[in-house]
């Protein structure tokens, strides 16, 4: 699980370097890094629970007025 955490760290800091460079050739690596960070938050959750996500409990977060 620490391992996971590592690389979810890891991958947080790529997506804030990507957007920090700006400019529209990093939006298909910031893309690409985002992805990478659900399939490796996925990974970790159905290790820890033994059960996939069930998308009917994710929800839009209400928008900021």
């Amino acid at each position: 699980m620490v391992e996971a955490i590592i690389t979810l760290l890891g991958l947080a800091v790529q997506a804030w370097q990507t957007q920090a460079t700006g400019g529209a050739k990093n939006t298909a690596n910031l893309a690409e890094i985002l992805l990478q960070i659900a399939q490796k938050a996925n990974q970790a959750y159905t290790d820890q629970t033994g059960k996939p996500i069930d998308p009917s409990l994710l929800k839009p977060i209400d928008p900021l007025p």
